[in-house]
């Protein structure tokens, strides 16, 4: 199951490793120029907002249709913006090398007597990047040189910071980062709140606040569903909030949310495949076209080298996709044995519990019957006790021995069959003492105290005595129910 996850989540299957930058159109006229300026700006706004929610294959393409227009209007910011873009887009699919060629084009073009937001901003591309490729330090190093411009934005740098930090186990650090951010969160940023709720849920799952890490992974889950961003997300949080009801015995709503994240991953898989098969066709109609645009410039050299380098590339894409479709093939399989296991392991807890249930309720009629003929030889015995005095002695020690035996047989079939209830009681409080413990068993038979009494053949007022040193052992406030507890166990 993790597995799966991990695929869709952080690295879904492979981006388009071809993409070609575009040759300049030196002879287009200047009204042409001013509507590809139009559109480009255009093409790269779309493309952001399908990249945030999801449609890779959509800001895909739209990039591809940029960045050749973007290099013959010599546009270098947009030229930065797309190289961004694309290296993001090359990170999600698990293609990390061309990720760090984009963002390292991105960085050379903004150092180019560009403002210096800008080149922190190219800092940060890279930044994230090795962060996603678990180069922590590296990571850390560029987020200085952004600090060090003094115009970064400081949210998303002081965010990945301390991301940094909870994947490299310093919980102390990444709780007082994320808790300095929390009340700068950007209003309308939504891919970026749901992304930080995320993380601070993780966090609070490892400093083991576990109610803590649900409200956050719930807060993240409906700014999801309810913006439409990070969609490849969504399965990891339904199963996270699945683990943690199914902790609080919540069964019913924590197999709804499995369920619903299972579907939800199949889907995303679905649509990962169809999109990186039309991939391939973008990259053939892509590189054709350059090759018509090569007739017309004097850069003949450059574009032999760059196909020789497509064709290696695509080379090692089909061989990614054919490892792919295995390991697809086998992490289906496994996920349908485990959830077969899973059903047939739930049908026998659930039939152990009935079965104890069941005994229980026997074991509690038998003592039930035990009260009953204690009530009827006391009678007896108050007889035997007035009218043959020599008898009563020997009867009545007889009846008392065999009052104990009959507790003791009492007493070793519940352990038995709540083979755990007393391991429980004492990883709680290891100090009971026998006679507690017995006590404990009673209250979870539901019996009260009159009728623990009469099997014990004590006093009420011991009994009540007995009930007030068992709460202050389990710690309990004057308002808590030692009966659910004690049954509940």
């Amino acid at each position: 199951m993790r597995l799966i996850y991990s695929i869709l989540t952080y690295s879904p299957l492979f981006l388009g490793l071809i993409l070609f930058p575009g040759l300049s159109h030196a002879q287009e006229a200047d009204s042409l120029q001013k509507n590809e300026h139009q559109q480009l700006r255009w093409l790269i706004q779309n493309s952001n907002t399908d990249l945030n929610e999801g449609r890779f294959l959509s800001s895909f393409n739209q990039l591809s249709e940029a960045l050749p227009i973007a290099i013959e209007q010599t546009d270098t910011l947009a030229q930065i913006q797309i190289y961004k873009r694309l290296g993001i887009l090359a990170g999600k699919f698990g293609q990390e090398q061309l990720a760090l060629e984009n963002m390292q084009k991105a960085l050379w073009l903004a150092k180019r007597d560009l403002p210096q937001k800008i080149l922190a901003s190219a800092y940060m591309g890279l930044a994230a990047q090795y962060s996603e490729m678990e180069h922590y330090e590296i990571s850390n190093t560029y987020l200085d040189s952004c600090y060090q411009l003094g115009e970064p934005p400081w949210f998303y740098a002081d965010a990945l910071h301390a991301r940094n930090a909870l994947k490299q186990g310093d919980l102390q650090e990444a709780q007082e980062r994320y808790s300095n951010l929390l009340g700068r969160i950007p209003p309308n940023n939504y891919n970026h709140q749901a992304a930080l709720y995320f993380h601070i849920g993780e966090l609070k799952q490892q400093l083991e606040q576990a109610d803590s890490a649900q409200w956050y992974w719930e807060k993240a889950l409906k700014i999801v569903d309810t913006h439409g961003v990070h969609p490849m997300v969504k399965p990891k949080l339904l199963n996270r909030l699945a683990e943690g009801l199914n902790q609080k015995h919540q069964s019913q709503k924590a197999f709804a949310y499995m369920r619903q994240a299972n579907l939800l991953s199949d889907s995303i898989f679905n649509i990962l495949s169809e999109n990186n098969k039309a991939l391939f066709k973008i990259k053939n109609q892509y590189s054709e076209d350059l090759l018509l645009k090569d007739q017309t410039i004097q850069e003949q050299h450059h574009l032999i080298q760059v196909m020789n380098k497509a064709s290696i590339r695509l080379k090692i894409i089909i061989g990614i996709l054919l490892l792919l479709i295995f390991v697809v093939y086998y992490t289906i399989r496994m996920k349908s044995r485990i959830k077969s296991m899973a059903e047939k392991q739930e049908l026998i807890e659930i039939k152990n519990r009935e079965i104890l249930e069941t005994k229980n309720r026997e074991l509690a009629v038998n003592a039930l019957q035990l009260i009953e003929k204690g009530h009827t030889i006391d009678e007896l015995l108050e007889y035997v006790k007035e009218n043959d005095s020599a008898r009563y002695k020997s009867i009545n020690l007889q009846y008392q021995q065999n009052s104990l035996k009959l507790w003791d047989n009492f007493h070793d079939r519940f352990t038995q069959i709540n083979n755990s209830f007393y391991e429980k009681l004492l990883e709680i409080a290891p100090d009971f003492t026998p006679t507690e413990l017995k006590h404990c068993a009673l209250i979870k038979l539901n019996f009260d105290s009159k009728e623990m009494a009469q099997i014990l053949g004590i006093s009420i007022n011991s009994v009540h005595m007995s009930r007030s040193r068992i709460r202050k052992r389990l710690k309990l406030n004057r308002e808590d129910s030692l009966s659910n507890v004690i049954i509940n166990l």
